[in-house]
């Protein structure tokens, strides 16, 4: 028997709001990267500026693309803004092919803020010419080059601190409080 497994949506947040998560429908919000800002989660209902877009970002956002955090398994988002005429989103550039919408990137500025995006984000610039903010830009322009040591060594630690605070949730959830985890 066929069964139908409805199109997972992307979440949609305002550029440059707190990245919290709600780990299950209902559940609190959690702030497990407090100085994290969402940038990208763009949808039908999200208005967002747009502008040419920057071959010299483009790379750099590619690059980022290239060390996805948070890693689904499954069927990719996919664009919310294409309404399926394209799926799955796939790009290719200096001989790596990536498909989008199954991962986020992390951005991070050299004052210490970190930005949390859709690895969709790529698209959003390079054929709906989303632009993004000037903070943002400044951090592919200025922040820490992924696959570097010291950014490898903070999403490391993000992902163990992300890692710890769902075994919390799963304790609480199971066993009614957290002094388990």
């Amino acid at each position: 028997m066929f069964k139908y497994y409805p199109v997972r949506t992307l979440p949609e947040y305002p550029d440059a709001s707190p990245y919290t998560t709600g780990i299950d429908v209902g559940t609190p919000d959690m702030h497990v990267e407090p100085q994290t800002l969402n940038i990208g989660w763009l949808g039908l209902s999200t208005p967002f500026p747009t502008a040419a877009p920057l071959p010299a970002l483009c790379d750099v956002l590619w690059h980022h693309c290239l060390y996805p955090i948070f890693q689904l398994r499954g069927l990719p988002y996919p664009c919310p803004l294409c309404q399926q005429a394209r799926y799955p989103i796939e790009y290719a550039c200096d001989d790596k092919r990536l498909i989008l919408g199954t991962a986020e990137i992390r951005v991070l500025h050299p004052d210490g803020r970190r930005f949390a995006c859709p690895d969709l984000i790529y698209h959003f610039v390079v054929d709906h010419a989303y632009a993004m903010p000037a903070a943002l830009q400044a951090g592919l322009r200025y922040g820490l080059e992924p696959g570097s040591a010291a950014f490898a060594a903070i999403i490391k630690d993000t992902e163990k601190r992300w890692m710890e605070a769902m075994k919390a949730w799963a304790w609480q959830r199971d066993y009614g409080d957290a002094a388990g985890a």
